[in-house]
C-alpha cells in the first residue's frame, strides 16, 4: 500500500487516473490530494537533446536532425 507524501496516511489509496506520461496517480481519502509515487519520466533522453543542439549549431535544419535521430 502506498503512502500519502503529504499526510503520511496509509490507510486508503484510490487509484486515480494517470498522468500524461503514463504514471498511475493516486488520491489519498484521508486528506483528499492526489500524488503519483513513482513518476515516469516523458520526453527525450539529455544526450539525445544535446546532440540535436550540436547538430543544429552546425547547420542542419530541423527536418535533417529529425531524419537523422530517428
Amino acid at each position: 500500500m502506498n503512502e500519502c507524501p503529504y499526510c503520511q496516511s496509509n490507510t486508503r489509496q484510490n487509484k486515480a487516473g494517470h498522468t500524461q506520461s503514463g504514471s498511475q496517480r493516486y488520491r489519498c481519502m484521508h486528506c483528499q490530494r492526489k500524488y503519483t509515487p513513482e513518476p515516469k519520466l516523458h520526453g527525450y533522453p539529455k544526450s539525445m537533446h544535446q546532440q540535436a543542439v550540436a547538430m543544429y549549431v552546425d547547420g542542419l535544419n530541423l527536418r535533417r536532425i529529425a531524419r537523422h535521430l530517428k
